[in-house]
């Protein structure tokens, strides 16, 4: 009986230990479910983390070693989960005795261990993962590449050049390389090209970095450019407070370093020690500094012997093939024109590889041979939604300094009043151009020594008057342009101006064109657009103008005419007078001005832009049927018409101007149609209104009809405000060009509109609902609701300013 004690003790312990053994193998689904759980949500959190290292690494970051040995261990436990995963299916699809008990307790206990030590694994794993919370957590930053990959276009006839500059840099003697040239020449793309040759044929250097200088040099933009470069730390960089302290950080920086510094656009010389960079003379590690300039004398002006690069414009070979590349075959093949059309654009570019570029990628979709005799193919940019404002392409302008510099044309253009002060009149004596332009521009008070000045702009300034000895040298001078000079109310003295051929005055407020205007006899162009104080011009001055070709004196945007009825019949007599006069733009504000101008034959034929505003207490009747008084031609050269506040009943006299565009009827009362609709019969000519581009009409109550349902091939806008009886249009939309045409409107006028057939009807009405919808997308007609009504006159008449530069243009000065 002694045996039984210890056998007793046992038992217990033999029972808790196969207790825990059956729990084991009993709970195997259980434990396999949980582990499913875990592995789930540890797959999740390595997706997670896996997600944001790679978000690190597109921002030049690397993953630190722990958290990629963390994805590694992550990688490994979860290929041994899913292997323990499918040992315990295919475990417990082996129970017997009704999948009760396993068939093998052995292999079930000993899964079921490997189970819950797996499970707590993977708890662990998962604990680790969300320690991996910030981007430093996960990741580090990458140490800078040594050189930085600009992206380039293709360049053309650059090779030989750049090989010459690179065998520089393994010249121990070259310290400085300056490459210099005009502007769009290809400096900064051989600079590129340059910078990008260091990432494969390194040389040895520790570091490249980029510069752009520019016009203006910011001295802490570049330190800063260059410090982040180097990784000095922020830290660090924040404790230097000054130029000197910074430069003195950078300094430290490359003083071990064998650098290449590409410093791109140099306007003037620029101090290297400022910056931080050591003197390279003294140095022996062979660093090297390369910069670009438009000018020379900058390369001169550097602290060190400069080995100077000059690039010059591309033969005419190299030229086209260049502009070949940038409008593509496909475009040359278009039409057998284009390619002759081609060379003779690619040749007005004179070589300069970046007026080359921009303006063949701006034909790139021209497949028409009259788009590459217009504006375009002379990077002229439109201006607004007019086709009479433009403006010159800085590729242009700056090509059109080059080619002026090259025939020794000097010129001067100030935005400011600090750049007069800071260069001084004292420089004008050898200039040939000037302008002056900006709200900053005062009077100056130097007396100006200008004998070789042909052009002298100064516009939208606030210059209010000029000394009386301001223009006395300037007897060369063809071109005074003084418009937009709201505060000049005085003319300067014009007796030295014997050379004048273009004067413009426009919107200024000036208050008299004096008597000895007329001693300007040599003058072709007087603009007086917007002269809304000017009271009066002397009588016979215009009469003596006796080389006088352009005249123009109606509303511009910026201001309104006043009624001056004292000399308006006066000046239509002088005009009427002279030889030379071959374009006209007048205001009539009398009936007796009307009138007479009517009865001019030679002011009709040379008639532009015509504004009619004389409301007074007769009726005006402009349609007449005499063909002594109005035949066809008699308005040949008439572009812009507008009647203001006049009592007149029709325009019958406008189907007589062929070249007309814009039509403006405001403020009439009487006007019941435009053209009657016996002056718009089928017989007459289709081309009629070939260059009509818009209508517009402003509270004209009793205005009915514009004309019979007519052809309108360049019409692009109609504007209606407040012309309730006006029910139809005359428009066969389906029979108009690819050409869109917007109407403006209120949503009553058009809801009462009347369409000649179902067809135009279901047009106008798809039309309608897209304008409602906010969708203007359409084909052939675009309709726009107005919520409130249209601009006024003011706004309307912005289409009168500048036309004349169509006449400038064709009659070079």
């Amino acid at each position: 009986m002694d045996f039984l004690g210890p056998i007793m003790n046992i038992l217990p312990t033999l029972c808790n230990c196969t207790s825990n053994h059956i729990a084991i193998i009993s709970h195997l689904q259980e434990n396999l479910t949980s582990l499913r759980q875990t592995r789930h949500e540890l797959e999740n959190i390595r997706k997670d983390i896996r997600s944001r290292v790679e978000l690190a690494e597109q921002q030049y970051r690397k993953r630190t070693n722990q958290v990629e040995g963390w994805l590694e261990s992550v990688r490994l436990k979860l290929e041994k989960v899913d292997n323990m995963l499918q040992k315990g299916e295919r475990e417990i699809q082996k129970k017997c005795l009704g999948s009760c008990c396993p068939r093998n307790c052995y292999s079930s206990y000993k899964l079921g261990k490997e189970v819950i030590k797996g499970t707590e694994a993977v708890k662990d794993l998962k604990n680790r993962g969300k320690e991996f919370e910030s981007l430093d957590d996960i990741s580090e930053k990458l140490p800078p590449a040594p050189v930085d990959e600009i992206p380039v276009d293709k360049t053309v006839g650059m090779g030989s050049i750049l090989d010459e500059v690179w065998r520089c840099l393994d010249d121990r003697r070259v310290i400085i390389i300056g490459m210099y040239g005009i502007g769009g020449v290809g400096k900064t793309t051989l600079l590129k090209e340059l910078n990008n040759k260091f990432i494969d044929n390194r040389l040895d250097f520790d570091v490249v970095i980029w510069v752009t200088v520019s016009k203006e040099v910011n001295l802490d933009g570049i330190q800063e450019v260059i410090r982040h470069k180097l990784q000095i730390p922020d830290e660090t960089w924040k404790t230097k407070t000054d130029e000197n302290g910074r430069a003195t950080e950078i300094y430290r920086s490359l003083r071990g370093k064998k650098f290449v510094l590409l410093l791109d656009d140099l306007w003037e010389r620029i101090a290297l020690r400022d910056m931080g960079v050591p003197d390279l003379s003294y140095s022996q590690n062979g660093s090297k500094i390369i910069f670009t300039t438009r000018s020379e004398d900058v390369c001169d002006s550097m602290d060190a012997v400069v080995k100077k690069f000059e690039l010059q414009c591309l033969p005419f070979e190299e030229s086209f093939e260049l502009f070949r590349q940038c409008v593509k075959e496909e475009v040359l093949n278009s039409h057998p024109e284009i390619p002759e059309l081609a060379k003779t654009v690619a040749k007005e570019c004179k070589g300069l590889p970046l007026a080359l570029i921009t303006i063949g990628r701006a034909m790139s979709n021209r497949r028409k041979p009259e788009e590459w005799r217009l504006k375009n193919a002379c990077l002229l940019e439109k201006v607004g939604d007019s086709d009479d404002y433009v403006k010159m392409h800085d590729v242009l302008r700056d090509m059109a300094l080059w080619l002026a510099a090259e025939k020794e044309n000097k010129i001067f253009v100030f935005e400011n009043q600090e750049s007069i002060k800071k260069h001084g009149v004292a420089t004008w004596k050898e200039a040939v151009r000037i302008s002056l332009w900006g709200g900053s521009v005062k009077l100056f008070r130097e007396t100006p020594f200008c004998p070789r000045l042909l052009t002298f702009l100064v516009r939208q300034t606030a210059v209010e008057t000029f000394s009386r000895s301001c223009f006395q040298s300037m007897h060369a001078m063809k071109v005074l342009d003084l418009s937009e000079n709201l505060y000049l109310t005085r003319l300067p003295t014009m007796l030295e101006m014997i050379n004048l051929q273009y004067l413009n005055l426009s919107d200024t407020n000036i208050q008299e064109l004096p008597i000895v205007a007329s001693s300007l006899t040599k003058l072709r162009f007087l603009l007086l657009d917007g002269t809304t104080d000017l009271k009066a011009i002397s009588e016979g001055v215009i009469s003596s103008l006796s080389s006088l070709q352009i005249f123009s004196r109606v509303p511009t945007r910026n201001s309104q005419l006043n009624f001056q009825p004292f000399w308006n019949t006066t000046l239509l007599r002088e005009l009427e007078c002279l030889e030379e006069i071959e374009e006209i733009s007048v205001t009539l504000f009398t009936v007796d001005a009307v009138f007479q101008f009517k009865s001019s034959p030679k002011l009709r034929s040379c008639v532009k832009r015509l504004v009619i505003k004389c409301k007074q207490g007769k009726e005006l009747h402009l349609a007449e049927t005499s063909s002594s008084v109005l035949s066809t031609g008699c308005f040949d050269n008439l572009h812009d018409l507008c009647i203001k506040m006049c009592l007149v009943k029709d325009l019958a006299c406008r189907r007589y101007a062929a070249m007309l565009r814009f039509v403006f009827a405001v403020d009439c009362p009487l006007l019941e149609e435009i053209i009657p609709y016996e002056f718009s019969s089928s017989s007459e000519d289709p081309t009629m209104f070939k260059n009509l581009k818009q209508l517009n009409f402003r509270n004209l109550p009793l205005l009915k009809s514009i004309c019979r349902v007519m052809h309108f091939p360049s019409l692009e806008r109609i504007h209606v405000v407040r012309c309730p009886s006006l029910t139809k249009l005359p428009l066969d939309l389906l029979s108009e060009n690819s050409s869109r045409i917007s109407i403006f409107g209120r949503r009553e006028w058009w809801d009462k509109l009347e369409w000649e057939n179902s067809s135009m009807h279901q047009t106008a009405l798809v039309s309608g609902l897209a304008a409602q919808s906010g969708s203007y997308n359409f084909p052939r007609i675009i309709v726009a609701y107005r919520l409130s009504d249209a601009p006024g006159y003011t706004y309307e008449a912005t289409k009168f300013e500048n036309m004349y530069v169509s006449s400038v243009l064709s009659n070079p000065i």
